[in-house]
């Protein structure tokens, strides 16, 4: 009657399991856009180089109806505190389905994009931003990309946050969230 009954609960006990979605234990940094700029400053820091992991949340998925292909920024360094005048980011934007990464960068007050590669909603991908001596460098999950740039010296370091634009404002996503959240977190 006992080899019964503990076979009865070791019944009850495997229906009543529950697969549980284990979430990653990266400590993020959420930063969220509501209109242009997250929550965020431009911050001076000590490296001339920065790298960590991030993803985007769905409340990132958006639409727009005027200035599509801009491309929005996720993070990144500037030589000097004008970061329209030598800095590298990397950029992105939601289309497809997918958000689509960017290499952005400004040489001498010139600006310049290079797609890299895409990731899906969640998808966690690791990033490196490095201001060299004669280039300005970029990798996203072992994807590089490298611009050479023409700085006699290095300026100070600012580590440049999320940015929603261009001309554009967040529009909201397409589910109806009011702000887009980016998780980050950096080594």
């Amino acid at each position: 009657m006992m080899k019964n009954l503990l076979k009865f609960l070791m019944i009850i006990f495997c229906f009543s399991c529950k697969k549980v979605k284990v979430e990653d234990k990266i400590p993020y940094t959420v930063y969220t856009i509501s209109d242009h700029k997250s929550t965020y400053d431009i911050e001076r820091v000590n490296s001339h180089r920065i790298e960590g992991v991030a993803k985007f949340s769905s409340s990132c998925e958006y639409e727009l109806t005027e200035n599509i292909g801009q491309i929005n920024k996720l993070i990144g360094l500037s030589s000097g505190i004008n970061h329209h005048e030598n800095s590298m980011r990397i950029g992105w934007e939601y289309a497809d389905g997918v958000f689509k990464l960017f290499a952005y960068w400004y040489v001498d007050g010139t600006r310049g994009e290079s797609y890299l590669t895409s990731v899906v909603t969640d998808e966690k991908f690791e990033f490196v931003v490095e201001v060299k001596k004669d280039e300005f460098y970029v990798n996203i999950n072992g994807v590089e990309f490298q611009q050479e740039h023409n700085m006699d010296s290095l300026g100070e370091s600012f580590l440049l946050f999320p940015y929603f634009g261009g001309k554009a404002k967040f529009p909201g996503s397409v589910h109806g969230d009011k702000k887009c959240e980016i998780y980050i977190h950096m080594f």
